[in-house]
């Protein structure tokens, strides 16, 4: 390239260079021309109710934000639409107004006249000109309580030779409610989430959300979920050798053959020392029967530890010899 050229082409550059750098100047002049304007608008704010009157419940969803009419500037409408923050502000629902059809629940609040107040919780960014809606209504009702059960959907399976220890344990098994009478009256139970627990092999706890309901929502609940403890241990098989007990026969004595029967059964190895053959007793069954014309009894176990599983006898019959006394 000549020098001539080279010459150009540093003069171009330096001319690009020029225009870009004006171009931004003038832009960003602008954009703070433009930004610092104040504009009308709509936003949309979180409320929370404040001061309802005591013992008193709403008996009906009412709004949970609010439109508002609004005057502010280009940057903080630019600043909060790059946060994505929604605006918050309180409502007095006190001292409440009773509505001209004098309905002995309903009562009405003016956001109109509330204004100025809302519009100090927004701070100098905004001027609110308009609220909607501007007038609320409340329902309220007298509170009332009332105990339900909660009710665990709960699935399971166990790893082989592992089985419950002891019985299932869940808390809360019930919950006190308050809320309108109403709405209490609907609400029998409270269900729980559906979990499912598998190849389970030691002590299990897992914590399981209530199922919120939307007349759950309106009541006051202490508490949104409930735990259920599962306690495990590992089984072994085991046999034992016990007596046949038999009750009288009128006149007539009753000898079996063999006089002893077998039963197997599952115990947890904590339990496992501590099981005794007192524990058992093995019945022969009499009642319907023809001792006349029998071979057989059949046995059956009338008491054993609640804590074993699966108990078999063998042999499950027996035969006898009737003898007169």
């Amino acid at each position: 390239m000549t020098n001539k050229g080279r010459f150009l082409k540093i003069r171009l550059d330096q001319n690009i260079s020029v225009f870009v750098t004006c171009f931004v100047i003038s832009f960003l002049l602008w954009l703070m021309i433009v930004l610092g304007k104040d504009y009308t608008t709509y936003i949309y704010a979180k409320v929370n109710y404040t001061n309802l009157p005591e013992g008193k419940m709403l008996s009906y969803k009412i709004p949970s934000e609010l439109r508002l009419e609004v005057t502010t500037s280009g940057f903080v409408l630019l600043t909060n639409a790059i946060k994505g923050d929604q605006e918050k502000i309180y409502v007095d629902a006190t001292p409440p107004k009773r509505s001209e059809n004098k309905v002995s629940d309903e009562y009405q609040v003016s956001l109109n006249s509330q204004l100025s107040q809302l519009s100090e919780q927004l701070g100098n960014e905004y001027k609110i000109k308009s609220i909607f809606p501007d007038n609320l209504m409340f329902y309220l009702a007298s509170m009332s309580e009332k105990v339900v059960p909660v009710k665990y959907h709960i699935g399971y399976d166990f790893l082989p030779q592992f089985s419950f220890a002891d019985s299932v344990h869940v808390i809360p098994s019930q919950v006190l409610i308050k809320g309108p009478k109403q709405i209490l009256d609907n609400i029998q139970s409270i269900e729980t989430d559906s979990i499912n627990i598998a190849s389970i092999q030691k002590d299990v706890t897992r914590v399981v959300p209530f199922k919120m309901t939307e007349e759950l929502k309106q009541v006051q609940i202490k508490g949104t979920r409930g735990v259920v403890f599962i306690p495990v241990d590992k089984f072994t098989e085991t046999e034992m050798e016990l007596p046949i007990n038999i009750n009288q026969a009128g006149s007539y004595t009753i000898k079996t053959f063999p006089p002893k029967t077998k039963v197997k059964f599952l115990v947890t190895l904590s339990k496992f020392k501590s099981i005794k053959t007192s524990d058992f007793k093995i019945v022969a069954n009499l009642q319907g029967v023809d001792l006349a014309k029998a071979n057989k009894l059949s046995l059956s176990i009338e008491r054993y530890p609640k804590y074993i599983k699966n108990p078999v006898l063998n042999p499950s019959d027996v035969e006898f010899i009737l003898n007169q006394k």
